[in-house]
């Protein structure tokens, strides 16, 4: 199957520009003064901010709730999903992309989770810096980057204890369930702040403890997770001109396992024990360049807590997502370092004071030992019925994958005149990595350059600003993708289940060999196997937009996006699978009209193909996925109150690389059988799991007399999209389902929440008591956020809700 190019890039960019800037301009105004730099695409979230919104101290509850690009697979609300990460993402950005830095390190998981190595409570940073596109040539990201800017040791030691809780009720069951809805919650927080020796050596120190208990869709044994963390932040500044900084921070967690339903144990959890350190050594100098340098290393151990020989796991094709999941359920270390340096102005003798010139590289590693993989039968069924059985296996050897980089940049911000400010970088980024034992390893090199123009037309008339901008950024190298070609990662072989009538658990009747599946080689190099030529996906962008700004502290913009990502990387079957066709007639999307009516295929395995199966993982096959976006935020701040507002329409189109509307299927960004079994391939171009079409977000905070602060956070967000499944039960390779339509011509209902906190303080002597009450679905809405796939046309019933109305009350002390 040929790759298929999405036309038109340039001529999309070069519309929305015309689009943008296709208005009558005000002359130019002489003025003086800079432009004011804020992020092109991005926002930064202080302390201040981030206290008084109900967010359950957890940073992906933050994201999504203020950010109107970003999406999660899941609800936070109210301390849902205790010690976990999201997979989160938007505007077309793979969630697997996403990145998370602590000042200038890395801490994102290497082996392509998208998630940090460690869980982030939000008390401990004076700054969330969120950045969605048009990146600053130090970050290559073609999704989401998170920056956190810790805490800094006060002049005078402040202590602060903060003990939250949550037991009123869990709400009672419904029909259809709550897709999760909290049983109980307790976070503390502790933090101490301040010099141990006067203006040269200061310290942060900070620990947090959370454990919380919680029902899962129709399960009716609550599960629960346990956090605890300890974090210092030590600043030693031996002379005005230098400042030492270094972090420590230590994090256990156990949560639901999460793959427990499928295995059969629904007490099982995994265990993750994760420390990072690192520090930075910075150096200012008035009228001489700055720089600073640094160095970190994080490690992180892993252990899925199921017993592999107690039950047989037996999926739910539908519901539990593909089986592959059980290849990377190991007990898995992961290791990652990185060093680097930045440079910056003012730079008297080669640029005057009207270039910010910043350069600076950076050299880092990581690997990842896996053991402990799952070996046995595993039974998939489809729409209920029994289709294939998977029997695993894997030598007994450690899988080792690793690999190291290198990336150098440069950047300049010139202001071309008071009112006019170009920005211009370019990165050179090189990464190569391999699994021990495999004979092709991955090596990528890549330049990718950016610029934007800044230029406040006038002074009169809210000060308009128009801002153009192209960046290039390109993919990370995820340990995972190195398992294909891997020869200690697992393969399985295929059956065809038979007992049709036979009891779930039961996998013993087993029919013909199938189909032969990776990652690993199976002592066959040919088998599974990483093309040579394996490019890097990177993704190109296009934005243009325009600022107002009407008063003090408020400013409204627009800002249009066009990006588009090539090279992504995609499974074909190479061996010899031989296929017929047939056609099952559907009445498409709007069962109500005939006029989209059609004949969806349906691909017949041929039994003489059986087991044929050889796998290349290559840039071939893919399609590019393309977004076309609108942004419009506002925002008015007074001393009073604080009211933003963001809204988002787009369109992300992309392959859904598995079967489902899952974040685990329908994601441009992972690796998939989208390319290796045609039935996947039927209708999989359309809607990406993280477009919602239309978002809109809105953060409100007023502060009463005698202390007394209201924050809100409200969403509305089109629902997830889903394409109706048909299953034919008569294939020679048992049972399978294929999509009747596109992801997105049907969409699950919209999503709205609405979230508060109330705060009020009290002095006693020189301390202050804070009372807090946060309420989360105030309205107790009760959105549908998945439905059946698998219905006749005109039925659609829902199989979970958002989670029901809860409250939270704290008691926050500061001494």
């Amino acid at each position: 199957m040929s790759r298929r190019r999405a036309p038109g890039f340039w001529l999309r960019a070069a519309a929305l520009l015309a689009a943008l800037t296709t208005q009558s301009l005000p002359a130019i105004a002489q003025t003086t003064g800079a432009p004011r730099e804020h992020p092109i695409e991005g926002d930064v979230l202080d302390a201040d901010l981030i206290r008084d919104l109900p967010t359950g101290d957890n940073l992906f509850q933050l994201l999504e709730a203020t950010q109107p690009t970003l999406i999660t697979d899941r609800f936070f609300s109210g301390g849902l999903f205790a010690g976990q990460s999201a997979r989160i993402g938007g505007f077309l950005g793979s969630w697997s992309q996403t990145t998370y830095r602590l000042g200038d390190l890395d801490i994102t998981n290497p082996t392509g989770s998208g998630a940090p190595l460690i869980v982030p409570d939000l008390f401990l940073w004076n700054a969330v810096n969120v950045a969605t596109g048009m990146m600053s040539a130090d970050l290559d990201s073609t999704g989401l980057a998170v920056s956190l800017d810790p805490r800094r040791p006060t002049p005078t030691w402040t202590r602060t204890l903060e003990a939250t809780v949550s037991h009123f009720g869990s709400g009672t069951a419904s029909d259809p369930p709550a897709i999760a809805r909290l049983l109980g919650w307790d976070h503390l927080t502790a933090i101490a702040s301040g010099p141990i020796v006067a203006n040269r050596l200061g310290l942060v120190a900070a620990g947090s403890w959370t454990d919380g208990s919680q029902f899962e869709r129709a399960e009716t044994d609550a599960v629960s997770a346990i956090s605890g963390s300890g974090f210092a932040h030590l600043v030693f500044t031996p002379n005005d001109g230098d400042e030492l900084r270094t972090i420590g921070w230590l994090q256990h967690t156990s949560t639901p396992f999460a793959l427990r339903t499928a295995v059969g144990q629904p007490d099982a959890a995994t265990s993750n024990t994760a420390f990072h350190v690192q520090s930075t050594w910075a150096h200012r100098e008035s009228d001489r360049p700055q720089w600073r340098a640094f160095g970190g290393y994080s490690r992180g151990h892993l252990t899925p807590g199921w017993d592999h020989a107690a039950t047989i796991p037996v999926f739910e094709r539908l519901t539990d997502g593909p089986l592959t999941q059980l290849a990377n359920a190991a007990d898995e270390v992961v290791h990652q370092w990185s060093f680097g340096g930045r440079l910056g102005g003012p730079f008297p003798k080669i640029a005057n004071d009207r270039h910010q010139i910043e350069a600076g590289a950076d050299l880092f590693g990581a690997a990842a030992r896996l053991s402990s993989f799952f070996s046995g039968a595993a039974g998939e069924m489809v729409d209920g019925l029994p289709a294939r059985v998977w029997r695993f296996d894997h030598p007994d050897t450690e899988s080792g994958r690793h690999e190291v980089g290198f990336a150098a940049f440069a950047s300049d911000r010139i202001t071309v005149t008071p009112r006019l400010a170009v920005d211009a970088g370019l990165r050179f980024d090189s990464v190569s990595g391999s699994a021990d034992g495999a004979s092709q390893n991955v090596t990528w090199q890549t330049l990718a350059p950016r610029a934007s123009v800044r230029w406040t037309i006038t002074d009169r008339f809210w000060r308009p600003t128009l801002t153009l901008g192209y960046a290039r950024s390109a993919y990370r190298l995820p340990l995972d993708l190195l398992a294909y070609g891997d020869p200690a990662a697992p393969h399985a072989d295929v059956f065809r289940w038979n007992a049709f009538t036979a009891a779930p658990s039961t996998v013993t009747t087993v029919g013909p060999l199938v189909q032969r599946v990776g990652p690993g080689t199976g002592g066959d190099v040919s088998f599974s196997r990483i093309d040579a030529d394996l490019k890097r996906p990177h993704a190109d962008e296009v934005v243009a937009g325009f600022d107002w700004r009407p008063g003090q502290g408020m400013r409204f913009r627009i800002l249009g996006v066009v990006r588009q990502e090539h090279e992504l990387v995609g499974l074909s079957n190479v061996g010899a699978p031989k296929y017929t066709v047939k056609e099952i007639p559907d009445a498409g999307p709007n069962a109500g009209s005939p006029e989209d009516d059609r004949l969806v295929p349906v691909y017949n395995r041929l039994i003489e193909s059986f087991g044929l199966d050889r796998y290349l993982l290559s840039s071939g096959p893919q399609s590019d996925a393309v977004f076309n976006g609108v942004q419009i935020d506002a925002e008015m701040s007074r001393p009073k109150y604080l009211l933003r507002l963001g809204a988002t329409a787009g369109r992300a189109i992309g392959d859904a690389v598995n079967i489902g509307y899952g974040p685990l299927e329908n994601d441009q960004g992972l690796v998939g059988d989208v390319n290796a079994n045609p039935n996947s391939s039927t209708f999989a171009r359309g809607r990406t799991f993280n477009d919602r079409a239309f978002t809109g977000k809105v953060v409100a905070i007023y502060r009463f007399p005698k202390a007394t602060t209201l924050g809100l956070l409200a969403r509305y967000q089109d629902g997830q999209p889903f394409a109706r499944l048909l299953v034919d039960r008569s294939l020679n390779q048992g049972a399978e389902a294929v999509r009747a339509f596109v992801n997105g011509d049907a969409r699950f209902t919209f999503v709205a929440t609405l979230d508060a906190r109330v705060q009020k303080r009290f002095l006693i002597g020189p301390r202050t008591l804070d009372l807090v009450i946060d309420a989360y679905n105030v309205p107790g809405m009760s959105s549908s956020v998945e439905e059946e796939t698998t219905n006749a046309p005109n039925v659609r019933i829902s199989t979970a809700v958002q989670p029901p109305f809860r409250l939270h009350a704290g008691v926050r002390l500061t001494f």
